[in-house]
């Protein structure tokens, strides 16, 4: 289980499990209540980081009000920091190509600061995604940056760090002996710096790599000997990890109940912490053991919460969407940096001119001509930012939509063929039955209808996720093919459209028949609606629309201080689109939606 502990050991040192919500409490109370600007930004700035571990979407919440804070102050480097914490705070929650485009954002930041360590962090943290995604080419790359960067600064804790986490890769790829090498390199730097949380974490390393190698002795050794030190720290975050290890060497002794016994602790502490790649690894390992001696009942129970909580977090998958991200922002930078060096040419060009020009020109035109020129230079920098920056939302865009597709892909080809398996199972066998009562044939028939209705319903899902879905029709009629397959009895539905042309722009009609999609899911589940009307108006500039129901309303500012998931998810995607939204609703008055979207 190195792979969970690494991932995400850089955050671990920003936090310790002892610090008690008082500490968040006060925090919190600084960034509230403070005036002075220094005090406040390094308020957030802590609480951001312990934040991450822990909650998502309150961490981006105060990440985004100290960035809009720090830009207005023209605090860079404050915007770099908060940057790369997004980044942190997106990898923890799995959501990796998020995490990889904030990386990448925050590094030119940092490099224009001459902040050469925290370039190299920033190279740790991309490391890891390779890690994750198995690219472990580019995690070597990006660590023997790190590494070199943080030799050359003399920063012991930084080296000891990146020689533990590319001694990693190292063990996924069989090199034992040079995984133990940088291990134990590690150990003696932080041996050195007498840093114990640092003494642990090497110890642990070096006893995984021992169990892998089949020395067990030697593995229980270093693995207990770190365990007395993280009980000593009261790090539970390490101490999950350190139990998961020590279950893994049990479990290759044949020590099966001792192994049972220590991946329970290890899942007691994950749970608590609500690590979700952990809690999802450590379940099949008890599955395995509970399996081994012959318990049945409880491997079953083990194995179906490890397969929830891997269709909770991340996919390998997306690998590819992390690889384009990365690759469209090295050419984008690229372009931007050749453009910052044609305009210095131009700019020392330009003065050689000017230095003739003045002896025969009046000073103001002189003075004018130079101003126009450097605000030319100015927008063609400008335009090659936002060129940058669409395209890293385009690959987050075309991420979501490659997932939906997954998603959709094994709905039906998977759960949905196998519902149908068993419906032609149970249809086969009902005329060998000899059903002693006519209600057990009732019973029988309605069963088989029940499976029948969960494959159309499966079919029904993995259809309306397909991103293409508008690739075989209109947006139009893909609105009305949607609005067929709702229940007319419990919901009317009235759509009207005026003006939508077959020549837009795919991305922009598949992002807001996603929006439309999620506004009706939340009428239907929430709304108790039975009349909805929706508009949706094109003219030569945007597309606009209306989505009205007649249900039952709410409280505008309690859910806008909730912050519900769905209505953020709204929110996100007409924003990636430059555009508006507005939500209209009162108890009792139903709801409103309005939104436009520029073309």
């Amino acid at each position: 289980m190195k792979y969970i502990t690494v991932s995400i050991l850089l955050l671990i040192s920003f936090y310790s499990s002892a610090q008690k919500d008082v500490e968040i409490n006060r925090l919190q109370a600084i960034v509230d209540s403070t005036s002075d600007y220094n005090k406040k930004m390094a308020a957030a700035f802590d609480l951001a980081k312990q934040l991450s571990l822990l909650d998502l979407r309150r961490t981006l919440t105060l990440i985004d009000d100290a960035l809009n804070t720090a830009s207005k102050q023209g605090d860079s480097l404050y915007v770099a920091r908060f940057t790369q914490v997004k980044g942190r705070a997106y990898a923890v929650s799995g959501l990796l190509d998020s995490a990889v485009f904030y990386y990448y954002k925050a590094i030119p930041f940092f490099e224009r600061h001459g902040k050469p360590d925290d370039v190299a962090w920033l190279y740790n943290d991309l490391a890891r995604t390779g890690r994750k995604t198995k690219d472990y080419v580019r995690a070597i790359e990006f660590y023997d940056k790190a590494l070199q960067i943080f030799r050359t600064s003399n920063n012991a804790e930084g080296e000891a760090t990146i020689l533990n986490e590319s001694g990693v890769i190292f063990e996924y790829q069989g090199n034992y002996d040079e995984a133990l090498s940088r291990y134990q390199q590690s150990l003696d730097i932080q041996r050195v710096r007498k840093d114990p949380d640092g003494i642990g974490y090497s110890l642990a390393f070096i006893g995984v790599a021992m169990g892998k190698k089949d020395e067990l002795k030697q593995a229980e050794a270093y693995l207990l000997e770190a365990m007395r030190i993280r009980l000593q720290r009261r790090d539970s975050f390490a101490i999950a990890f350190n139990y998961a290890d020590l279950g893994d060497v049990y479990a290759k002794q044949k020590s099966y109940r001792k192994a049972i016994e220590a991946y329970e602790q290890a899942l007691a502490h994950a749970s608590r912490l609500k690590v979700p790649d952990l809690e999802m690894e450590i379940h099949l390992a008890i599955s395995k053991m509970y399996d081994k001696v012959g318990n049945s009942a409880r491997a079953y129970f083990h194995l179906t919460a490890n397969n929830w909580l891997k269709d909770s977090i991340y996919n390998i998958d997306k690998m590819t969407e992390i690889e384009d991200i990365s690759a469209k922002y090295q050419t984008a930078r690229q372009k931007a940096q050749l453009l910052q060096q044609q305009i210095e040419i131009n700019k020392r060009n330009n003065a050689i001119i000017l230095a003739v020009i003045l002896f025969g020109v009046a000073a103001v035109l002189t003075v004018s001509y130079y101003k126009r020129l450097r605000l030319k230079q100015k927008n063609k920098l400008q335009q090659a930012i936002f060129e940058q920056q669409q395209m890293a939302i385009q690959a987050v865009m075309e991420a979501e939509e490659k997932e939906r597709s997954r998603i959709a892909r094994d709905l039906h080809d998977g759960v949905g063929q196998m519902m149908s398996a068993v419906k032609m199972n149970l249809s086969s066998i009902e005329s060998q039955l000899q059903f002693a009562e006519s209600n057990q044939q009732e019973k029988f028939s309605k069963i088989v209808h029940m499976v029948d209705e969960s494959c159309k319903e499966v079919r029904h899902v993995s259809h309306n996720m397909m991103p293409n879905v508008m690739t075989k029709t209109s947006f139009e009629e893909a609105l009305r093919t949607f609005f067929d397959h709702l229940d007319g009895d419990k919901l009317q539905v009235h759509l009207f459209t005026d003006g939508l042309k077959d020549d837009n722009n795919k991305n922009i009609e598949s992002v807001l028949y996603r929006v439309v999609q999620e506004c009706v899911n939340n009428t239907i589940k929430h709304a108790g609606a039975s009349q909805l009307d929706v508009t949706i108006i094109q003219d030569e500039n945007a597309i606009s629309g209306t989505i009205e129901d007649n249900g039952k309303g709410f409280d505008m500012e309690t859910e806008g201080k909730k912050g519900g998931i769905g209505l953020m998810n709204i929110k996100r995607r007409i924003e990636f689109l430059k555009g508006e939204i507005e939500w209209n609703s009162a108890p009792g008055n139903g709801t409103c939606i309005s939104f436009s979207v520029p073309l």
